[in-house]
């Protein structure tokens, strides 16, 4: 019975005899699965029909050459198998062919030796292994870089390489070059915490990767943004309607624990030709048009001159609900609104968290308090534990409790039951 680890061998030449005492001797190592050919199509034949490991062809086949067969092999058989020579003669001469011709190695058939025939066959069948290893290896880290850990989308060096694809067409075509951010992200950052905000960074890529049109090309650029490639039916009207459309489906709510976040993008466009034929230039346009319309308060901004009729379908999409320009920008993050079974009383007391069996002390505020919980805010931003003590300045006993949500330096809290 085949093992998994067994090497399948096919075994070519002319002389019967030889043949079946070859394949014995091979077989009786155990590990050896042997396939019998006595000449090239035979040969072919078992290739073509099983997958094998290594194959022992004689030199000197009468009609026919070892070398002309190996020859055949690699020209036939796509990822052809390792080939090992066996030749009577034994020159140097025949040697150096062997391997100017691609062979793995060479092993004379006068005095035969078992142990020299076997080792070259494994080494051979080992050198191929680890060649098929680091191919293998060396797709899965091209494929790896190709997109970008937080977003999921496209890396940037990966979209980098495309932008220069484009741009070196011969003869030049045209295409669309939009760089995508998200509005005051170091702002909900700074509330809400990196962790928090690269959570949002993820889920903008997501809807943006849902929203990216068939045949166009989107992935991440820089820190916190992202490059949109347009290729097909380009001019002025398709890409600046493009961005109205980006504009009015990248822009929504996402609830965060307690909080609602407003997500908002910012476009730059340019076009290549007619603003650079280089990436550097390109990037550099989109960039400048998308400082502009932030400056001017406008959802997105264009390196080229808007047409009448994008102009009259900018107020048209205005009009169905996208963020008008120079609208005062709405409050980025909110504080959802809870029904709560008991009103909580303000209140600005001092309390001090105990975490880790009172290992670690950390001072905050109990900003306000129920018979069931308690709203609390910390001076410097960090994960709260899932439970730990809470005393509150002037109640006299610490209580458990429970962490129900944090946003930012707020930590939402419920009381645990026999903790009074």
């Amino acid at each position: 019975m085949e093992s998994a680890s067994s090497i399948r061998l096919a075994v070519l030449d002319d002389d019967p005899i030889f043949l079946e005492y070859i394949s014995a001797m091979l077989g009786h190592d155990g590990d050896m699965e042997v396939t019998q050919a006595s000449d090239g199509p035979q040969l072919l034949r078992a290739l073509m029909a099983d997958p094998i490991d290594c194959v022992v062809v004689d030199y000197n086949l009468g009609a026919e050459n070892g070398l002309n067969i190996a020859e055949t092999i690699r020209a036939t058989i796509p990822n052809a198998p390792p080939i090992v020579m066996l030749t009577g003669g034994g020159s140097e001469r025949t040697a150096v062919k062997a391997f100017r011709s691609g062979f793995s190695d060479y092993v004379s058939k006068r005095d035969l030796n078992k142990h020299e025939l076997v080792t070259a066959i494994r080494a051979a069948v080992g050198t191929r292994k680890k060649a098929q290893s680091e191919t293998i290896e060396a797709e899965r880290i091209k494929k790896s870089l190709q997109f970008d850990n937080v977003t999921g989308l496209y890396s940037a060096q990966f979209m980098q390489e495309r932008l220069g694809e484009f741009t070196s067409r011969s003869p030049p075509s045209t295409f669309g070059v939009l760089l995508i951010k998200l509005r005051n992200l170091a702002k909900i950052r700074a509330s809400l915490g990196h962790v928090a905000g690269d959570r949002l960074l993820r889920d903008f890529a997501k809807r943006l990767n849902l929203v990216t049109s068939a045949g166009d090309l989107c992935g991440s650029f820089g820190d916190d943004g992202f490059l949109y490639l347009v290729d097909r039916d380009v001019d002025a009207r398709s890409i600046s309607e493009r961005c109205h459309q980006l504009v009015r489906e990248l822009t929504h709510q996402v609830n965060l624990d307690r909080s609602v976040v407003q997500f908002i993008p910012a476009i730059g466009a340019a076009m290549s030709p007619a603003n650079g034929t280089d990436p550097g230039t390109l990037i550099q346009a989109a960039q400048q048009a998308l400082d502009k319309a932030a400056a001017n308060e406008e959802p997105f901004g264009t390196a080229f001159a808007e047409t009448a009729s994008s102009v009259e379908a900018s107020s048209q999409l205005d009009a169905s609900g996208s963020p008008e320009r120079n609208r005062t920008e709405p409050s980025l993050i909110k504080e959802r609104d809870e029904r709560r079974a008991e009103r909580r009383q303000r209140v600005f007391k001092r309390g001090t968290m105990f975490l880790r069996k009172g290992d670690a002390v950390i001072d905050c505020t109990v900003r306000n308090i129920s018979a069931s919980g308690a709203l609390l805010r910390v001076d410097t931003y960090f994960a709260a534990p899932d439970r730990f003590d809470l005393l509150v300045v002037g109640s006299g006993s610490k209580r458990a409790v429970e962490t129900k949500w944090q946003s930012g330096n707020d930590i939402g809290v419920q009381f645990l039951e026999g903790s009074e």
